[in-house]
This record gives structure tokens, sequence and C-alpha cells, in this order.
């Protein structure tokens, strides 16, 4: 099956590059004393979450300006790209609902050196503050990982998750030991789901009512959207059930039935087996814990309690799932019991039981052939076939060996036996050595132009995911772009996909390669290359869509450039089954 091309690049001249020369020209420059003294700005800046950020992942930027600063509208972040090109991400600013002094940038890291330089724009583009962000030093408080760590946010008043988590994975290496993020009570979660791009799982408790109620709709339709895109949400609802699941509640739409009130429960012999625990959460006779009654429930019940009533329950939400706790994780029965920290293990994750079968995964990834020397994953090895195109042909070293030596041979003692016993003119070298030049310079001119395409090529491998409860169609595509001039090119979605999808949404942005070796995210600087850079916007629509674009994407001669991208589409597609029960088939 051939892949449709999604992806649509435009070449354009590479004038429009030179422009973005002096921006990179202020990026790495030698900053003044005033510029250095703005590091600390009077505007209050915070990147990411709690100050963590994830390589290769979105990462929000929240702004606090003071009373009577001037509003900025757009924004502009310049930041390195997984090749150290620099990027400037723009776009227009989110202002926050309950907070009019209080906005969102975006950004996406692709090391963990150098400096953010944040531009905060008026209407018309007017320059209003520049701020720089350094990535390390003294002065920084922003902290990178890799982006082979995973992330996980707790949303909770303490640290009681963070700790169970924590401890769970405490004998895993650091490189795969997940990273809990507790926000603090003044920093405000994203706006849009693009902010939980980090995360792989957030764990969501409720007994803390105040808290939960201070998250506006938008913030919980971002959480919704995020989940229905991939994510993993845990959420813990017993104590303030009523308020938050009932009646158009706040929490309703992750609700895996209908909720029908409290209910006692006094047998947990169930679920002290999931969690693998000899100490009785409720002993014989002893008070019975409060949980949240459900009728009619969707997905699969993974612990039940007496009369079948469950206690948890696995919920798939779109392309992610809603694990569905029916009493308060945070709850000071579950602090005190030991198999506490076990069962929070095992719900995120299964980090518990993962972290017995790493060695061994480890020893076989280690016994296994790789065809790209530092990188053992799946997006790691990806890079190799992407970069076999087909219009483009390597000469063998063996051939450029030969025409090497051929060429100095000519040059040197086939033109002076020539000119000794033939032409018997010496002189006439002024003639016969830039003849040879320029023949093998033509020679190699030729070669060059057989073995390489006139336009621009893109590979690209694209998986298609249809949901078919939803009616939503998601595209997700690795490409990369080989360009055999040097020159930029503007590179977007198509608006229409040629299987006959609508694309409403969509964000697409540069692929960088994990981990330390050649040519990763992590691995060491290249000082010394003054790259072009290039500017990728950012557009948030409403229901929580997205329109992006690459504009004066800078491409080398023979050179490729790796993108990753996806896309959502409505689909009203319907549902046919081949199935015969009377057969078994």
């Amino acid at each position: 099956m051939n892949l449709p091309n999604t992806l649509q690049p435009i070449q354009s001249k590479l004038a429009r590059a030179v422009p973005l020369l002096a921006l990179v020209f202020l990026l790495i420059a030698p900053r003044t004393a005033t510029t250095q003294d703005s590091i600390i700005p009077e505007t209050e800046i915070s990147v990411g979450l709690g100050g963590e950020v994830r390589l290769g992942k979105w990462t929000p930027i929240q702004i606090k300006l003071k009373n009577g600063s001037a509003t900025p509208i757009k924004y502009e972040v310049t930041a390195l790209d997984g090749d150290d090109t620099p990027v400037i991400y723009g776009g227009e600013l989110v202002a926050n609902e309950d907070h009019p002094n209080q906005f969102e940038a975006w950004t996406r890291l692709g090391r963990n050196y150098g400096e953010i330089v944040l531009r905060l724009l008026g209407a018309e583009g007017e320059l209003i503050e520049e701020i720089n962000i350094p990535l390390r030093g003294e002065k920084s408080k922003t902290t990178v990982s890799k982006s082979t760590r995973p992330f996980i946010l707790t949303l909770e008043s303490g640290d009681q998750l963070k700790s169970s988590i924590e401890s769970n994975s405490a004998l895993g290496p650091r490189e795969t030991t997940p990273l809990v993020i507790t926000p603090v009570e003044k920093e405000a979660l994203p706006s849009n789901w693009l902010g939980y791009d980090s995360f792989e799982t957030i764990v969501m408790v409720t007994s803390d009512l105040e808290r939960i109620q201070r998250m506006s709709k938008t913030q919980i339709e971002a959480l919704r959207v995020w989940v229905e895109n991939g994510g993993t949400l845990i959420l813990s609802v017993s104590k303030n059930a009523e308020q938050l699941l009932s009646n158009g509640g706040l929490l309703e739409p992750f609700l895996p039935g209908n909720y029908e009130g409290l209910k006692e429960c006094r047998n947990s012999k169930r679920l002290e087996s999931y969690a693998d625990s000899n100490e009785q959460l409720i002993p014989l006779r002893g008070k019975p814990i409060q949980v949240s009654s459900l009728s009619e429930v969707t997905g699969k019940v993974l612990v039940y309690g007496e009369k079948k009533t469950p206690l948890i329950i696995s919920n798939a939400m779109g392309y992610g799932d809603v694990t569905f706790v029916c009493f308060d994780l945070d709850s000071e029965r579950i602090a005190n019991w030991k198999g506490g920290i076990k069962l929070v293990g095992e719900l995120v994750s299964g980090t518990r039981t993962n972290l017995e079968s790493q060695s061994s995964g480890q020893r076989a990834v280690k016994g296994t052939s790789v065809s790209t020397f530092g990188y053992t994953d799946l997006i790691g090895q990806l890079r190799v076939p992407l970069d076999q195109f087909s219009e483009v042909k390597f000469v063998a070293f063996m051939w450029i060996a030969l025409l090497i030596g051929l060429y100095i041979l000519c040059i040197g003692p086939g033109d002076f036996f020539f000119l000794k016993k033939l032409a018997r003119k010496m002189e006439l070298t002024w003639i016969t050595f830039p003849l040879l030049a320029l023949l093998f310079c033509g020679l190699a001119f030729g070669i060059s132009r057989m073995t390489r395409p006139n336009s621009i090529q893109l590979n690209q491998l694209e998986i298609i995911d249809i949901d078919s409860t939803r009616g939503r169609t998601r595209g997700s595509l690795w490409a990369n772009l080989y360009s055999p001039h040097g020159g930029a090119c503007d590179v977007s979605f198509a608006a229409e996909h040629n299987l006959g999808f609508q694309i409403d949404s969509e964000v697409l942005t540069w692929h960088g390669l994990p981990g330390d070796g050649l040519g990763g995210m992590w691995s060491s600087p290249t000082p010394g290359l003054l790259k072009t850079g290039y500017k990728q916007t950012v557009n948030f629509q409403s229901d929580q869509k997205l329109k992006s674009s690459i504009i004066g994407l800078p491409l080398q001669v023979s050179s490729t450039k790796p993108m990753f991208g996806q896309w959502w589409a409505d689909n009203s597609m319907p549902i046919r089954s081949d199935l015969d029960s009377k057969s078994g088939r």
C-alpha cells in the first residue's frame, strides 16, 4: 500500500531564510550587561510544570504580568531543535480565564543547554519585553530531562501519591524511572491539552474539593482532550463524588457509568490481592470505607468489592483510557495501609511488576543487532528506513577512490609523459592541466547529477487510528525531507487527506532522536556551527483544536530533515462486521 503524501513541502528561495540570520546572531552573540540583567525580569516566568521540562515534548510557558504592565497579544520563543538549529515558535498568547494578567506560550526543546529567548509582542508585532531564560547555571530555574524518561503528574494537595510512586520506582535505572511532578498551588494547569504532552499518566485525587473546583472548565476540557488523544488518567473520587460526578459535575465526562451515590464496602479481599498485600485494609467487623456506586458500568472492572460492587474500573476514552478508582487514594485509611504503596504502583502503569521484567528486557535488547548505533528504541531505529530514498543513489567509495587516483595519475605522470614524449612542448602544461581539471570536475558534477533527484523528496510512515465510537480519526506520521540543493522550504499538512479525510486539527514539528547517541538530543553540543533558523507557528482554535506550520525550514545540500506530526478528522464511516456466530468465526 502506498502511503499518501500528507505533508506538503513548498520550495522557496534561499533568501527567505536570510532575515532569520540576524535572530540567530542575536541568540549566540555575547550579551551586554543590560541583557544579562534581564534574566530576572519583572514578569514572572515558569517553564513547564514545576520547572520540569522533557526534551522533544511541547512545553507550556506560564507568564504572569505585574499590575500596570503592557498587555501582550503575541509571543515568539526561540529555542534549539534536535539538530541544534534555532526555531522561532510564534502565535497568540492564551489568556487565563480566572486571572487576566496570566498568559501561556508554547515551545519545544531539543537540547538541554543554551537558553530560551521569550519575546512578548503587541497586536502589531511591536516588542513589549524580551526575556532570556537560561537552561543551565545558577540562575536557571528549569530542569531538563531526557525524552526517554517518563513523566507522571499527580494532582493532590500533599505528596502522598508522589511518595508512593517514587517508592515503587526506586530500584529502576534513572533513565526509565518516572519523574513525578506535583504542581504547587500558585502554578496554573495548562488550558490546552498540548501542555500535557510530556506526561504518560496523570493521577487526580479529589479529597480537596476546593482545589478541584479552582480548575476552570477550559482546563478540565484540556484534560479530557488529552485523554482522548492517548493519555492515561487515574481518577479517584469518593468523598466529594456528589459535587463532582452528579448533575453535570466538573468530572462527570470521565465517569465510566452512571453515578448512583455513596455505598459502604466491608470486604477488601480482592483489593488486597490486587495490591499483593498481606495486611487487611478492612479487618473483620472493621469500619467500612465509602465508595462511589456506579450502574451501567462501561469498560473492564479490575477489582470488585462485595456483591459485585466495582472498586477499580478501566475504561477506554477515545485513544486513551481512564482508570476510575471508586474510593479516595489519598484518604487516611489508604495512607496507613501497608498495601497502599503497592496499590498505587499497580495503578500507575504496573510500575511494580514492570520493574521486575526490566532487567530481562534490557538483556534481550543488548543481544539483538541494531541498525543505528546508539539507539535501541523503535523511534531511533525508524530513522534508518526513512533515510533511504529510492531516487538517491550512493556512489561506492571504491569508485571515488578510483577517480581520485586516476586524476592524480593524469595530472602527474600522465601529463608529464604526454608533453615530454609526444607533444615535446612542456609549456603546454598551462593548457593540459586546466583541461584535465575541468574534465574531472565535470565528471564529478555529472555523477552527482545522475545520482541525485532534481526536487525535494519525502519519505513518510503514517499510522491511522479510527475511533468508530466517537467518529474521529487520528493520523501519526514520521517523515524525512531530502533536498538535493541548498535552500529553504515551507512544510504543512494538506487540507484534505488522500484517503478523503478533511483535517480539522493538526500539529507538525521537527523530530529529534532520543538518547545520547550520534545526533541524539542528549548528545554534546557542536560549537562553531552557525545554522539558519526557521519559524514554527502554533495557533489554538476553538474546541481545543490546533493549526500549525513550519516556515523557512533550512535544508542543506544533499541533507535530510526529520519531521513528526499528528492530525485529526471527523469520520462518518459505518461499522461493518463479518462475524458469524453460527460458524464460530
